[in-house]
């Protein structure tokens, strides 16, 4: 997301919970979001915003929570890897040998 689309974010977050604005606060939020994709991080403002169970401004592991999953590349369970489009893609380039036995 550009530096623009960020900060129209945190303008639409300040000016909503009507918080006067903290330079710092916002340079923590961008070292954390900024690398994020705009809509998703709009989207996660705005369900933020419509859920009635939060009336104040969301801290950081908050606002992540409301937006959508970020996609991973590589998707890591407990030591293994669980099925992804990559690790499909190198089972069907390397299948696994198999041998016969004889009887």
């Amino acid at each position: 997301m550009t530096n623009t689309e960020f900060n129209q974010c945190m303008a639409m977050l300040f000016s909503y919970y009507r918080k006067p604005f903290d330079q710092v606060l916002s340079n923590l939020y961008a070292s954390r979001f900024i690398n994020i994709a705009y809509v998703d991080f709009f989207k996660g403002i705005n369900n933020h915003i419509d859920d009635e169970n939060f009336k104040w401004f969301p801290d950081i592991p908050e606002l992540r929570g409301f937006m959508p999953a970020i996609k991973q590349q590589l998707i890591e369970n407990k030591g293994g890897l669980s099925w992804c489009e990559n690790t499909q893609s190198l089972m069907d380039k390397y299948p696994p040998k198999i041998r016969s036995v004889a009887a």
